[in-house]
């Protein structure tokens, strides 16, 4: 720690010359403290006054190593560094392009090459990769803000971006299994009064005389929760109700409107499972 009678803004201005004269480049700051980087190493100065000590400005320097050298344009605003996430982000007056060209002749200098031409635009986002002779990766996203561009720069090593196609590859494997494997069928005893049925695998739709889809709703309701299914929600009116269930990884859900003057109308929705339709004697 250092103490200097100069003011606290004379001070810092004249740490920032004296660390950019020695090439320091400005790397974000937080209240009285400006972060400054070098290679990759990150030096903190934080500059306050100290009442206690006779109003004098207090110097306090430290630095860290950071994980990987991640450079950002010397204009930048609001720039925040992650270790943890090896993440630098900021702001910039710079269009979307050429913050990409500043990072290709920056980057491409230190061994980096861009692996497309042009920034891939993923939803409301534009990426550029850029891998090196070690397979390492950094991922530039940047993307328009009020006044500029917002941009973030994301180092991950060789090791981390293997382990990270393994998990995506193992995700994909697993869907597709579980497209691929046998649906659960779930059957659904259908009264000997249903008309204008209307089913598909995940769907069914039927009508009724006025005034009996509560009746049979609750019947329904009933035999599914005697094969293992556990309710969630139910709420059962004679003119209308909605009943959900669920078990295991399926999900059931009974729908039904019934004025009183026109015929009544059901629907059973299935997720991850398929509908098997069983014709059930009148009650």
């Amino acid at each position: 720690m250092y103490t200097t009678v100069a003011a606290q803004d004379v001070t810092k201005a004249a740490s920032r010359k004296l660390l950019e004269q020695a090439h320091w480049e400005p790397y974000g700051d937080a209240g009285d403290t400006q972060f400054y980087r070098q290679n990759a190493v990150r030096l903190s100065v934080t500059i306050a006054a100290a009442p206690a000590l006779d109003n004098k400005t207090v110097i306090t320097v430290a630095s860290e190593l950071m994980s990987a050298e991640l450079p950002a344009p010397k204009e930048a605003r609001e720039l925040q560094y992650s270790d943890s996430t090896t993440t630098v982000t900021f702001e910039t007056a710079q269009s979307m392009d050429d913050l990409a060209a500043y990072y290709r002749k920056v980057l491409e200098s230190q061994g980096w090459k861009a692996t497309t031409d042009n920034l891939l635009k993923i939803d409301f986002r534009h990426v550029l990769i850029f891998r090196n002779a070690s397979k390492d990766l950094r991922e530039l996203t940047v993307q328009t803000a009020e006044e500029g561009t917002r941009a973030s720069l994301k180092h991950q090593t060789a090791a981390q971006v293997a382990e990270e196609e393994t998990r995506a590859e193992a995700a994909i494997a697993k869907r597709k299994a579980a497209m691929n494997a046998p649906k659960t069928k779930v059957p659904v005893a259908l009264p000997a009064e249903a008309a204008d049925v209307k089913a598909t695998a995940t769907r069914l739709e039927i009508q009724l005389k006025s005034g009996r889809a509560k009746g049979v709703v609750v019947a329904l309701q009933k035999q599914f929760v005697k094969d293992g299914w556990k309710e969630e929600s139910a709420v059962v009116e004679n003119e209308a109700g909605t009943i959900t269930l669920t078990r295991g990884e399926l999900n059931l859900s009974v729908i039904y409107v019934d004025p009183g003057f026109i015929p009544a109308e059901v629907t059973i929705s299935l997720i991850g499972g398929e509908l098997e339709t069983v014709k059930a004697k009148a009650p």
